[in-house]
C-alpha cells in the first residue's frame, strides 16, 4: 500500500491555472485530513504539455498485457514537439520505439493486435443471437 498521510506535489502555474503530472494514485485516494505539501515549480507550456504526456507515457507503461490501441491512439496524438523521455528516436514516434522503451517484444505487440481484430469464438456452442436469426430465416 501506498502511504498516503503526506505528499510533496511538483505544481507548475500557468496563466493563474495550476497543473500538476505526477501520482494520480495519490489523489483518486485522497481521503479528508490527508496533508499536501505543493512545491511551485518553474515551467511555461512547453515544459507543461511534456510533463503531462510523459505522464501519461509513465501511465501507459503500466499496462499489462499491453494494449496496441491505446500505444496507437498515443503515438496518433502524441503532438510533434514532445518528447517522451528515455525513448530515442527520430521523427516521428513509432511503435517499435515505443516497444523498445517498454521493453517488450514486437511479437506480443503482434499477439495482443491479433486477438484484438479476432472474431469471438465460440465452443461449438451457438449464442442466443444466432439462434434468433436461424428462426428468423426459417432454419428450425
Amino acid at each position: 500500500m501506498t502511504d498516503f498521510s503526506n505528499k510533496m506535489v511538483n505544481v507548475i502555474k500557468s496563466d493563474n491555472i495550476y497543473y500538476f503530472f505526477d501520482d494520480y494514485e495519490y489523489f483518486i485516494n485522497l481521503q479528508d485530513g490527508d496533508v499536501i505539501y505543493a512545491r511551485l515549480a518553474d515551467g511555461h507550456e512547453v515544459n507543461i504539455k511534456q510533463a503531462g504526456w510523459n505522464a501519461v507515457f509513465d501511465f501507459i507503461k503500466t499496462i499489462r498485457p499491453i494494449k496496441p490501441d491505446i500505444i496507437r491512439a498515443f503515438i496518433k496524438a502524441l503532438p510533434d514537439d514532445v518528447v517522451i523521455k528515455d525513448i530515442e528516436c527520430q521523427g516521428k514516434l513509432k511503435i517499435a520505439d515505443v516497444l523498445r522503451r517498454l521493453k517488450e517484444p514486437r511479437y506480443r505487440f503482434d499477439y495482443q493486435d491479433k486477438k484484438l481484430s479476432a472474431p469471438p469464438y465460440h465452443r461449438g456452442m451457438p449464442t442466443f443471437d444466432d439462434l434468433i436469426m436461424e428462426v428468423i430465416n426459417g432454419g428450425l
